[in-house]
């Protein structure tokens, strides 16, 4: 948690808010671990959703309240982050991974690319 600061409060009381208000369930949250299953694409671990079933050294997520940009998705592996535009799959930013890395995790994102657009939108809608 990073310790972000909102009118109505902090980001993971707000998302919080937001997921009991559309009817998220978690199957752990009375033993307090703050690991939720939204979707069938995609846990939320109370920072940041989190796409499941791609393999490789990546964690893959999408940031709440970056829901009204174009569809992308964040990669981090290790202290490297890189945010990748979805439709069509261009590079945002980049900190820290090499161009070599960045073409792999590009592949990794096209062959993927359904299943990240399905977790998109079960999180943040089809509006974008």
């Amino acid at each position: 948690m990073h310790g972000y600061q909102f009118a109505g409060g902090d980001i993971a009381t707000l998302v919080l808010q937001d997921h009991q208000a559309r009817g998220v369930t978690s199957n752990d949250h009375a033993q307090g671990s703050g690991s939720f299953v939204i979707g069938r694409s995609f846990t939320y671990d109370i920072a940041m959703p989190t796409i499941r079933g791609i393999a490789g050294p990546y964690r893959l997520f999408f940031v709440s309240f970056d829901c009204h940009e174009p569809k992308h998705i964040h990669v981090q592996r290790e202290r490297r982050t890189c945010k990748y535009w979805m439709e069509p799959i261009v590079l945002a930013s980049n900190h820290g991974f090499s161009p070599i890395e960045l073409n792999k995790i590009r592949q990794l994102l096209r062959d993927n690319g359904s299943q990240i657009l399905e977790a998109w939108d079960e999180h943040c809608g089809h509006h974008r």
